[in-house]
């Protein structure tokens, strides 16, 4: 009977059906907020490990990488 009742219906009720049978996955961000570094510590750290000659791009490109990934702060406080 219930073969005769998916047999009948439209294309469109048959994948909609196989669409409501599919399970859900939902995924969240673990990751808190950055961590309120001023300026002048950012700077501090950019001048002693690379120095004054160091380019703007690859300030921005660290900076961008920090408030993107910050499990990088944790894993340099812990060593």
């Amino acid at each position: 009977m219930l073969l005769q009742m998916i047999g009948s219906m439209p294309l469109f009720g048959i994948l909609m059906l196989f669409v409501f049978c599919c399970p859900g996955v939902h995924a969240a961000a673990t990751q808190g907020a950055f961590p309120n570094i001023t300026f002048k510590v950012f700077s501090a750290f950019i001048t002693d490990n690379f120095g004054p000659k160091i380019s703007l791009s690859i300030v921005l490109m660290l900076l961008f990488t920090l408030n993107e990934n910050t499990n990088l702060l944790n894993i340099q406080a812990r060593s």
